[in-house]
């Protein structure tokens, strides 16, 4: 139950940007120590929250998941990391200055 919760902070669209860019925002920062807490079993119920996350249009969203993918990537079996994280962080390689120097 507080999975699905955490996972609606990276979904919801309330209508207002502000609230909506916080709950993001929040959650990305939450990110590395929900998945330590759920483990790799739990990756499958956070994978498409997390790509929502990496796509977010808000630079700091985006940035605070690029500081923290290593703490990610510790939990997660290697064929996981290398399957849905090098792509990410390939990515944030190529991003806005703000993400790709963090």
């Amino acid at each position: 139950m507080l999975i699905e919760k955490f996972i609606l902070m990276a979904q919801i669209e309330t209508g207002d940007v502000t609230t909506d860019a916080e709950l993001r925002l929040h959650c990305a920062f939450s990110f590395p120590a929900v998945v330590l807490a759920v483990g790799k079993e739990g990756w499958v119920a956070l994978g498409e929250a997390f790509q929502i996350l990496v796509r977010d249009v808000m630079w700091n969203v985006r940035k605070t998941l690029s500081c923290s993918l290593h703490e990610i990537a510790k939990v997660l079996p290697p064929e996981v990391v290398e399957r849905d994280l090098l792509e990410v962080f390939e990515g944030f390689l190529r991003d806005s200055e703000e993400v790709s120097h963090s």
